[in-house]
């Protein structure tokens, strides 16, 4: 298992729960690791580590955890949900309308099919109705009484069965309906961040000079489905992530951006997964859309043709996976990265751990010698032979 030596405060903010209190910590101090994490092999080789409980594994990074053999993107997504489900201390059954709230109350607990101890532990607590269970009880109150996570998930089911509420495909038309944010059709291309990547050069030859415009000449998923032989996923899927990166940024600056506008090219309400580099300060923000992930590109024509025509080098070192994968996908530059969740950035390395890991590692390489210069290499070694070497070109006459 790979463990980096990383001051605890960037720990604290990468880790699978970023900003985690010591009090969080401590409350999964004395809670055993379950399912994929239970088996030998991995068991062995955390404990090598260190890593013997949930409060260990809280603390560790994405690429930590997917460096064990046989954790792929779903297990570090469940355990992900898991820690948080453990730590979540409000109520079973969030957003209760009053009409749901009432109808709960008349439902006791009693005579429902629910989990063995669930009614005992339920009743000590002073919860007799549906609606004590829904508000009163969280989850990290019934997983201190005792229960195990998998019951107090059928709580909440059972709860949910009992609220007429819109079913997940009416939810998803409903959402669908929902307008974009106020003047995002009308932003143009070429003044966007959109340009920091080919996507937005791409678009402005294609003449699609503004986000409306763009949405209409880019096809939905479904409509590419239908005809997949006129299409490049990769080209479509990195057209899509930067509209939908774009709505994201400008919903999360309105008023309840989040409950009135939709973000392109999604189907619902994203699920809620803590950022992959913490609370990044506007200043980060900057200097990683700055930050090129290959750093070739920002060499001059002269000094191209002073790499082509360079004498061989028999250390010549070819450009890393990951470049090639966060290129192909639009993340030409580390901001658009950060930008990126787990799947998207698995789709772009075509699955292999080995690659999402090393793109987690360049942003937070160059987060680390922006807050302190040389400090990536005490933690990660020294940097890749071919970026190093493009990183410090001489610069042209």
């Amino acid at each position: 298992m790979n463990v980096y030596p990383l001051p605890a405060e960037f720990r604290r903010s990468w880790c699978l729960v970023p900003g985690i209190l010591s009090d969080q910590v401590i409350d999964l101090t004395d809670v055993p690791p379950s399912g994929t994490f239970t088996k030998p092999a991995l068991v062995a080789e955390m404990a090598s580590s260190g890593v013997h409980t949930l409060a260990d594994l809280a603390l560790c990074l994405p690429e930590e955890v997917l460096s064990l053999p046989g954790v792929k993107l779903t297990t570090l997504l469940n355990l992900q949900a898991e820690i948080l489900e453990r730590l979540d201390t409000g109520p079973l059954v969030r957003d209760l309308s009053k009409t749901e709230t009432e109808a709960l109350s008349t439902i006791t607990l009693y005579g429902l099919n629910l989990p063995t101890g669930v009614f005992v532990r339920a009743k000590a607590l002073g919860i007799e109705t549906l609606a004590g269970l829904a508000m009163t009880a969280s989850p990290a109150t019934l997983l201190a009484r005792g229960l195990p996570l998998w019951k107090v998930r059928a709580c909440r089911e059972t709860i949910q069965a009992h609220l007429d509420r819109p079913s997940e495909a009416e939810a998803l038309r409903v959402y669908a309906k929902r307008p974009l944010p106020p003047g995002f059709a009308e932003m143009t291309i070429k003044d966007s961040r959109l340009m920091l990547s080919w996507v937005g050069n791409v678009l402005v030859k294609e003449r699609c000079t503004t986000f409306g415009k763009a949405l209409k000449a880019v096809p939905t998923l479904a409509e590419i489905e239908k005809d997949w032989g006129n299409w490049e996923v990769w080209e479509f899927r990195a057209k899509a992530f930067h509209l939908a990166v774009a709505g994201r940024r400008m919903i999360a600056g309105l008023p309840q951006g989040d409950a009135l506008y939709r973000i392109p090219y999604q189907d619902g309400i994203p699920p809620n997964r803590p950022p992959l580099f913490g609370d990044l300060t506007g200043d980060e923000r900057a200097f990683l859309d700055r930050a090129r992930s290959n750093p070739r590109d920002d060499l001059s024509t002269v000094q191209e043709l002073a790499y082509e025509n360079a004498p061989y080098d028999p250390d010549h070192h070819e450009a890393p996976e990951w470049i090639g994968a966060a290129w192909n996908y639009g993340m030409d530059a580390l901001g658009f990265i950060a930008d990126a969740d787990l799947p998207y950035l698995f789709e772009a390395a075509g699955g292999r751990k080995d690659v999402v890991c090393d793109m987690l590692i360049s942003v937070r390489r160059a987060l680390l010698d922006h807050a302190e210069l040389g400090s990536a290499e005490a933690v990660y070694g020294p940097e890749h032979a071919y970026l190093r070497f493009f990183r410090t070109f001489p610069k042209a006459a």
